[in-house]
């Protein structure tokens, strides 16, 4: 009976060794795209019309205020300058942008409710 499943075993093993091939190759080219999308926001992001990026308009609307802001006031001015959104939720979207953000920080913590965010330091 072992040697029955010994060619099946072989079969299968090449069989398992292609496919990791393929998912090897379908991430290297993922892991291009991905490199080029990220250089083509960067070339959107530097653009002389203004920014190109929900993050870049979250770190204008902060640079353009004199005090740290709430997730409400950033999302309205975001809003105000002129960013196009079909979101339902679009608060949700914007502190999903003030949470992962190198460039912007809490200004307020603790018991402090709601929360106001501002750029951090360079």
């Amino acid at each position: 009976m072992t040697s029955e499943l010994k060619p099946d075993t072989v079969k299968l093993q090449a069989e398992l060794d292609s496919i990791r091939s393929q998912v090897n190759d379908l991430l290297y080219r993922l892991a291009e795209v991905e490199h080029q999308l990220h250089s083509m926001s960067d070339k959107q992001a530097t653009d002389v019309n203004g920014p190109a990026t929900l993050e870049d308009f979250v770190v204008e609307v902060l640079q353009n205020s004199n005090e740290s802001l709430t997730a409400r006031e950033i999302t309205d001015l975001v809003l105000d300058s002129g960013y196009k959104t079909t979101s339902k939720n679009f608060i949700n979207v914007v502190l999903q942008i003030l949470f992962r953000s190198p460039a912007i920080r809490w200004a307020t913590r603790g018991k402090t409710r709601p929360v106001r965010y501002t750029l951090a330091k360079k």
